[in-house]
C-alpha cells in the first residue's frame, strides 16, 4: 500500500501543464500599456482596503492574481476565481512559489457558476450560496460580463450582492478600447451599456460609498456596500 500511494504520489508531481496562449495570457502586459493605470489603481484600493475592516474577500476574474497578492496583504482569506484555466494555474503556481497561505484559486466561470448538487441539489450547495465574504473585488470585469456574456446589469449586481457586504467594482466605458473591441460587430449592445445604466441597476442593491477615476484611463473604482449591512 505505501509503494502504491508513493507511486501515485510520484506520477501526480510528474504532471505539467501545458501553457497554450489563451485571450488572456497578455492581460498585464496590455493594461501596463495605459499609462499609470495599474499603478493608480494599486493605490486607490490600498487606501480603500487600509480603512475596511475585512477578512474574507472574493477576487472574482482575478486573472494571474496581481490584485488577489495585494488584497492578501489586508485579509486572512483571498478566493481567487477566473474561468481562465492558464491564468488560474499561473497563479497557483505563484501561491506555491511565494507560500502563500491566504490566497485559494478556483477555476469558475461567473456566467455559469457551479450549481447545487447531490440529493434533491442539498447535498453540496451551489458556488454563490457557499461564497459569503466581508468583500467582493471586480476589476476589469464588468465588461465581460454585460458584452462578452450579454448579462444585464441588474443581473450581475443581483449576484455581487448575493456574495457578500462591500464590492469594489471597475467601470470600463463605452470609449475604452477594450469595449470597442469587444462590441466591433455586436454595437446593438451599447444602447444598454452606460454608466448611467450601470448605476441605476447596482443602486437597487448597493450604496455608493466612494468613487475614484483611475489615472488617465477613463475607468472608474467604485467602493459600494450591500443594502442593509
Amino acid at each position: 500500500m505505501k509503494n502504491l500511494l508513493q507511486s501515485l504520489k510520484d506520477g501526480i508531481h510528474s504532471f505539467s501543464f501545458s501553457q497554450s496562449s489563451t485571450a488572456w495570457s497578455d492581460y498585464y502586459e496590455e493594461a501596463g500599456k495605459r499609462g499609470d493605470y495599474l499603478t493608480m489603481k494599486k493605490q486607490i484600493l490600498s487606501e480603500w482596503l487600509s480603512k475596511l475592516n475585512i477578512k474574507t474577500v472574493l477576487d472574482a476574474g482575478a486573472n494571474e492574481g496581481e490584485f488577489s497578492e495585494l488584497t492578501a496583504g489586508f485579509a486572512t482569506c483571498v478566493i481567487s476565481t477566473d474561468s481562465d484555466h492558464s491564468s488560474i494555474t499561473k497563479l497557483y503556481q505563484k501561491i506555491r512559489q511565494k507560500n502563500y497561505s491566504n490566497i485559494f484559486p478556483l477555476v469558475i466561470d461567473l456566467a455559469n457558476p457551479s450549481p447545487a448538487l447531490g440529493v434533491n441539489n442539498k447535498e453540496r450547495s451551489s458556488f454563490l450560496e457557499r461564497v459569503k465574504v466581508d468583500l467582493t473585488l471586480a476589476l476589469a470585469l464588468i465588461h465581460h460580463l454585460a458584452l462578452g456574456r450579454n448579462i444585464p446589469f441588474e443581473n450581475i449586481a443581483e449576484m455581487f450582492s448575493c456574495a457578500g457586504k462591500y464590492l469594489i467594482i471597475e467601470f470600463v466605458p463605452q470609449q475604452d478600447e477594450m469595449v470597442r473591441l469587444m462590441t466591433l460587430h455586436k454595437k446593438e449592445l451599447l444602447h444598454a451599456y452606460n454608466e448611467e445604466k450601470f448605476l441605476a441597476a447596482f443602486q437597487n442593491f448597493f450604496v455608493i460609498l466612494q468613487k475614484q477615476q483611475v489615472g488617465i484611463s477613463g475607468r472608474t473604482l467604485y467602493l459600494m456596500q450591500k443594502h442593509n449591512d
